[in-house]
């Protein structure tokens, strides 16, 4: 049908719609909904255990040890990248180490995971090295 016959609905349409819809107060709506949903049980029930949580790990003996461990690890990016690479190489030689005194067959390539770690982490960790250098140094 030409939108000549159909048009006058539409406005007709548009304009009910206008008179007999309230404005709808979104700021209002949004902080009512949100209200509803702060006072669900399940967010209630989450952020009592967060608060529990927070101050076990303010309290714990672990939340010391990595602010430590945290103090130690160098500032520079070049220093930080080869700490992790050095990280990284200890932990695959341990898993190595414990696969070898592993009781019973050994699985056929369970060693190549931890041995690619290795070797990507010393190319990061060389790389890290070769990076930090200043480019003058590199020429002597």
């Amino acid at each position: 049908m030409p939108s000549i016959l159909t048009g006058w609905w539409r406005a007709a349409e548009a304009v009910a719609r206008l008179i007999s819809s309230p404005r709808t107060n979104v700021a209002r709506a949004d902080a009512a909904a949100a209200g509803v949903f702060g006072r669900s049980a399940l967010v209630v029930a989450a952020s009592r255990a967060l608060t529990a949580l927070t101050g076990a790990w303010h309290a714990s003996v672990t939340r010391r040890i990595v602010v430590r461990a945290g103090d130690a690890i160098p500032n520079t990016a070049v220093l930080r990248t080869r700490f992790a690479a050095v990280a990284v190489v200890v932990a695959s030689l341990t898993v190595l180490a414990l696969q070898a005194l592993k009781p019973g067959p050994r699985e056929p390539l369970a060693w190549l995971l931890p041995a690619m770690a290795i070797a990507s982490a010393l190319l990061v960790a060389v790389a890290g090295a070769a990076r930090g250098v200043a480019p003058r140094e590199r020429n002597r």
